[in-house]
Formats: C-alpha cells, sequence, structure tokens
C-alpha cells in the first residue's frame, strides 16, 4: 500500500489552455503552480513453483491519482478541476507469466515462457484530451542451454506477438 501528497505540485501547461487553440501560433510551454494532489494505490506480487518445472508469477497494481484542488493558468481561467487524472496514471496494471522448464535429451535443458502484460487508459495531460488505449501486450521465449555447467544457451524470442499497438506518450493541444 501507498500514499502520496503533494502539496504546490508543478504541472506541465501550454498557452493553448489559457487563451484557446490558435493553428497559426504555436502553443508556448510553461510550467504551472498546480496546488495538491494525491496518488494512493496498492500492489500485488506472487511467484509460486507449482511443480518442479513450472513457475507461475503475476503482479497487479490499483493507483488512484488526481488533483486535489483546482488549478489556475496564467490566464486566471480554471484550467485543472478538482480531482482531474493526473497524466499517465492508469488506474490498474497487470503482468502475469508461466515459465516451463525441461531436460531436453542427454546433456541439454530447455524452457518455454509466456508473458501477459497490460494496463488500463489513462490520459497523457491534464486537459484529458490526450487518450492513451488500454493494451495488453503477448510476449514468447524458448530457450536452450547446456545443462551441466550452464555455460552457454540459445534464446529465441518474440514480443508483441498479438502486434498490439501500444502508445506509451501522448500529448495533445487541442
Amino acid at each position: 500500500l501507498f500514499y502520496f501528497d503533494w502539496q504546490d505540485a508543478i504541472w506541465f501547461g501550454d498557452n493553448a489552455w489559457a487563451q484557446g487553440f490558435d493553428p497559426n501560433t504555436p502553443p508556448a510551454i510553461y510550467n504551472v503552480n498546480g496546488g495538491e494532489a494525491h496518488s494512493m494505490g496498492a500492489e500485488l506480487d506472487v511467484t509460486a513453483l507449482v511443480t518442479p518445472n513450472l513457475m507461475l508469477s503475476g503482479s497487479v497494481t490499483w493507483l488512484e491519482s488526481e488533483t486535489d484542488q483546482q488549478s489556475w493558468n496564467l490566464a486566471g481561467d480554471a484550467m485543472v478541476p478538482e480531482g482531474t487524472e493526473l497524466p499517465y496514471a492508469t488506474d490498474w496494471k497487470y503482468h502475469v507469466s508461466a515459465d516451463y522448464m525441461f531436460a531436453l535429451a542427454a546433456g541439454l535443458d530447455a524452457s518455454v515462457r509466456i508473458d501477459v502484460a497490460g494496463a488500463a487508459e489513462s490520459y497523457g495531460d491534464l486537459s484529458q484530451n490526450s487518450p492513451i488505449d488500454a493494451y495488453t501486450l503477448v510476449n514468447l521465449r524458448a530457450t536452450l542451454r547446456e545443462a551441466k555447467d550452464n555455460r552457454w544457451r540459445v534464446t529465441l524470442f518474440a514480443n508483441n506477438v498479438t502486434g498490439e499497438e501500444i502508445v506509451l506518450y501522448k500529448f495533445d493541444y487541442l
């Protein structure tokens, strides 16, 4: 469990919020005094050796991260309402994996692994105009290694086998 309480937080701002968006004028970027905010949540990690050959693991994170008071822009208009979700603060994240190890032939061991990780939707800025879609990522791995001394190994892997498009950073001035 965790809880962070910010006083005098600094937000990333631009003049598009303060003066309305003008496509003929590039927005000016600046820091804005944001007032108070908090983040609280919980994390859980579990790993289990289910059989001598099969290891399962998983983790989950729940997060609430939001402003605790209204913030003001340089024009003096309300910019960020109280209760606005902080950027890149997804409510849920998770990861699960299965790793199966086995003897393949005399002197050789092998393993196969699958990892699945994901996150819920979040926003790329305080205006909430830049939603970042939820995603699920699947990775696979197979390893062949010398069993006696583990002096060498060969690994074949495939990341993002479902071809999921994942946006990690996004900022929109509109």
